[in-house]
């Protein structure tokens, strides 16, 4: 397992034609660069081009939670900027037994101790790239940028995302968003998705977004000077041009999403 403590800064150089393959998971972190980043690190100034992650569970399932994302699938008061996904594609595919979190930058972050911020700054990914979760049960977050965030309540950690854009199709089974797709217990400032850009498909059975799915808990997120656009799918009254449901502000906020609601079985 690959736990960065110190970070990376990648001095603007691109990497390419990575593929990696992992076959009957049953849980457990994994991303390209890092499975876990923690001890404040930040990967920055890089750029993942041509290059493809995919999971596969076992066919009875995997048998504990699922952390999955482009650059890292778990961090700790960690940080990302600046990172660029051009033609990648993320994938998880089987059955799952326990939830999964999936994030074209990072699948699972949290801000567990000290004050602070689960902050990712300047990350995109384009047309050319995808994240998907195929799968035949069990429940999962899936978005383009961040997968789930969770602040401490007793340090007052938040999430504050800034200047990210996301072209890519974010294919989920539950819960699916441009940007973010949930979070909760991050009691700090108001959660900011600020200057951030959606025209990905969205597609999901269950809450479907541009921007964020939801927020989760009693915390309010507040989404300011973004573009939420992009052809929107989820069921019905779970499904939204910029949120889906939860205590979520918009702000200066241009909104060209087309949603299509489909009702859920």
């Amino acid at each position: 397992t690959t736990t960065f403590t110190s970070g990376l800064d990648g001095q603007g150089h691109t990497f390419s034609n990575i593929a990696q393959t992992f076959e009957n998971v049953e849980g457990g972190d994994f991303g390209i660069i890092a499975n876990k980043t923690q001890g404040g690190a930040t990967i920055s100034n890089l750029t993942i081009k041509d290059s493809s992650i995919t999971l596969t569970t076992p066919e009875l399932g995997s048998t504990g939670a699922i952390n999955f994302g482009g650059i890292a699938g778990w961090s700790d008061r960690s940080h990302f900027e600046n990172i660029a996904l051009e033609n990648v594609d993320i994938t998880l595919k089987g059955t799952l037994g326990a939830a999964a979190n999936v994030g074209g930058i990072c699948g699972f972050s949290q801000y567990n101790s000290g004050k602070g911020a689960i902050s990712i700054y300047g990350c995109s990914l384009d047309a050319a790239s995808s994240v998907t979760v195929d799968v035949a049960d069990g429940f999962a977050n899936v978005a383009g940028i961040l997968g789930q965030f969770y602040g401490n309540k007793a340090y007052g950690a938040n999430l504050l995302i800034q200047d990210c854009t996301n072209y890519a199709p974010v294919t989920g089974f539950d819960l699916a968003a441009g940007i973010v797709a949930t979070g909760g217990y991050a009691p700090g400032d108001v959660n900011k998705i600020e200057r951030c850009v959606n025209y990905g498909t969205i597609i999901s059975q269950g809450v479907s977004a541009s921007i964020i799915g939801t927020p989760g808990g009693e915390i309010p997120c507040t989404i300011t000077d973004s573009v939420a656009g992009g052809f929107i799918i989820g069921a019905e009254g779970a499904c939204g041009q910029v949120f889906g449901i939860g205590n979520v502000t918009v702000e200066s906020t241009k909104v060209v999403s087309i949603v299509n609601p489909i009702t859920a079985e």
